[in-house]
């Protein structure tokens, strides 16, 4: 189907509405040098290009937003999700698919990795399972050309137009999608499009800072600047710490990016993971929907069927083991006359050291075989009377 120049331009009212919010996403996202071309400060009254682009290269900014999406990613695949492929299990080309999924030499985990921080900077992303139309004569000759589906990955930007549409059964389904692919270097943009079926002088510092004269001063004075007042400067440092905590609150990082000297309270550390768990479960979970879609169209490229099962983490285990081995401690040192308890301690002690769960499978053992200190079998007292018997006689 042939699109004249304005039709392959035409784009969807929602792109046009969010394209400037996608641009800002993903500077503050890159920094640095990304950031500064967005020029996002703030123009100031009779302000000139060379002294604001000036002022643009000289704002150091701390990028919060690549940290934060940085931490949460960590978490999120820190432990491998649990992938049961069913009956697609034995699909010659998943194991390729696994190792390269994106043609690109990275692996599936990495891909969906990927995908994950485009999400959260954006608020969403698109992932496109797509599959060469090479035609072969046999199965193995697929496979030696390495003919197989793969995924890229595309940000909003570049999705210039699509459509959903209802069935009869009330489901929506995209049937149209017009993706920007490339733009060489002459200019030329190429398109792709799926169808489916005061009262004296006051001077201030700091940047753009005002110098106001009174009207009964001799014009012809200039007004020099010795030292201003310093004050504001200490305004700005606290508007820009409480800026910080406000960040932290919001992602719930608070405990993670912490870099105050006062201790906050178990309970407040608790809540704190507590909250950065539920929104990290809740994005395992859109995680796991996505990858069992994915499959599910795979399959369908390669006459297979998906019936397995994808499973991310449904915790992650957000814990200040500091704390927890001074409450353990704290719990050995009453010393409850109970060896199960104190078993159990033991084995909550070594979950917070250890890691590795061979290794913690071989000390819970140890734990478990260990008797406790100061028991003896029945037979000792036993023995022990009788060599006292025969001194006497």
């Amino acid at each position: 189907m042939a699109y004249s120049r304005e039709e392959a331009l035409t784009t969807h009212k929602d792109f046009q509405q969010n394209i400037k919010n996608w641009e800002y996403y993903i500077r503050s996202y890159n920094g640095g040098y990304d950031y500064m071309m967005g020029q996002y400060l703030n123009r100031y009254n009779l302000e000139l290009d060379q002294e604001f682009n000036q002022r643009l290269a000289n704002t150091p900014c701390d990028n919060h937003c690549k940290n934060i999406i940085q931490i949460y990613s960590s978490f999120l695949f820190r432990v491998k999700a649990s992938r049961d492929f069913g009956n697609m299990a034995d699909e010659a080309s998943l194991e390729t698919f696994l190792k390269d999924a994106d043609l690109d030499g990275n692996n599936f985990t990495t891909v969906i990795k990927h995908a994950q921080n485009y999400a959260s900077i954006y608020g969403q992303c698109f992932l496109i399972l797509d599959k060469p139309k090479i035609q072969t004569d046999t199965k193995a000759d697929e496979l030696n050309q390495d003919i197989r589906p793969y995924l890229s990955i595309v940000t909003p930007e570049n999705v210039f137009d699509w459509n959903y549409k209802r069935l009869p059964n009330g489901k929506y389904v995209l049937d149209y999608l017009k993706i920007r692919e490339e733009v060489d270097k002459s200019g030329g943009t190429y398109f792709r499009c799926w169808h489916t079926k005061t009262n004296g002088v006051n001077a201030s510092a700091g940047a753009g800072a005002i110098i106001e004269m009174p009207e009964e001063m001799e014009p012809n004075l200039k007004p020099y600047l010795l030292q201003p007042s310093g004050q504001n400067l200490t305004s700005i440092m606290d508007s820009i710490t409480k800026k910080v905590e406000s960040i932290n609150r919001i992602a719930h990082t608070g405990a993670v990016r912490t870099t105050k000297t006062q201790v906050s309270s178990g309970i407040a550390l608790q809540t704190e993971f507590e909250l950065l768990n539920a929104r990290l479960s809740e994005k395992a979970d859109n995680l796991q929907l996505a990858e069992e879609q994915i499959f599910k169209i795979y399959a369908e490229y390669q006459n297979a069927n998906f019936d397995g099962e994808i499973n991310y983490p449904d915790s992650f285990n957000i814990r200040d083991y500091a704390s927890d081995l001074v409450f353990y401690q704290q719990a050995k040192a009453v010393n409850v006359p109970s060896s199960t308890l104190n078993k159990e301690i033991d084995k909550e002690i070594a979950r917070a050291v250890v890691d590795d769960d061979e290794k913690l499978g071989e000390i819970f053992d140890e734990i478990d075989a260990n008797k406790e200190v100061g028991q003896f079998t029945q037979e000792e007292p036993q023995q022990e009377d009788q060599e006292v018997e025969e001194e006497e006689v």
